[in-house]
């Protein structure tokens, strides 16, 4: 049997933050245990993908983390010696890696002495919004992306690291043609979208950040997301690995 190595990036819905929601659930209950991490890594599409395939799972996906953390993770991760093991230990080394919501950032803070992850337009940040009125726009965020994920795509085909990446809950317009992102030709493209059959692309702002709440609605009512925080139910997730499935198979064969 091949030893395979699973990589993961992404924000909470990678992470699987309420996956152990169950219904009629109060708000109370669901925040005591919402980021449990051993629920997560079980119930998880990742948690399930990696059952299925018998997948060793690295997990660097993190709640509400900005596309620029992950980055930054990997960077340090694939440059480190513990890699360099895992690389030489293992057969196949499989990257999926969620793009998550633009309106997210990070900086280095002074105060914390280490990198500081934050919204913008927070209503708590007094900061992320000033960083926001002079600092922020979505396409040049999304051209960006497209530049990472090229230069990442690159770097993994020179290692033999097989990758994809997807959309999580925003359909971005990339300027360019991004290898390996699943369902690129199909709008729209966002796991969002695919676990609720939504097939018209919502125009909200995505400045702030947040799920079109048409959608996530539509998620609430068919028990794919929770009604308190809208991230994937266990079902979401069962429904999220299945969509995955296919890919991961033909990545270990």
């Amino acid at each position: 049997m091949k030893n395979n190595l699973l990589i993961t990036f992404g924000c909470s819905w990678v992470f699987g933050r309420g996956v152990g929601y169950v219904e009629n659930m109060s708000k109370e209950e669901y925040l005591k245990l919402a980021d449990e991490k051993k629920l997560a890594d079980k119930f998880s599409f990742r948690g399930l993908l990696s059952d299925k395939f018998n997948l060793t799972n690295i997990n660097f996906a993190e709640n509400a983390s900005s596309n620029q953390r992950q980055f930054r993770l990997a960077k340090n991760f694939f440059i480190s010696d513990e890699f360099k093991i895992l690389k030489e230990t293992h057969d196949n080394v499989i990257v999926i890696w969620g793009i998550t919501s633009t309106a997210r950032n990070e900086i280095y803070s002074v105060k914390h002495g280490r990198m500081y992850n934050f919204k913008y337009l927070h209503d708590n940040e007094k900061f992320s919004k000033i960083i926001h009125s002079i600092c922020y726009d979505n396409a040049h965020e999304v051209e960006q992306l497209s530049i990472d994920m090229t230069f990442w795509n690159d770097y993994f085909n020179l290692k033999n690291i097989k990758n994809i990446w997807f959309d999580t809950f925003i359909h971005n317009h990339y300027p360019i043609n991004v290898e390996n992102m699943l369902f690129y030709d199909h709008a729209p493209r966002d796991i969002l979208s695919k676990i609720t059959d939504t097939t018209t692309i919502n125009d909200f702002p995505f400045d702030k950040g947040h799920l079109a709440r048409s959608t996530a609605e539509v998620g609430i009512t068919q028990g794919m997301l929770n009604p308190h925080s809208f991230h994937p139910t266990k079902d979401g997730h069962v429904k999220i690995s299945n969509m995955l499935s296919p890919f991961i198979k033909q990545m270990i064969e």
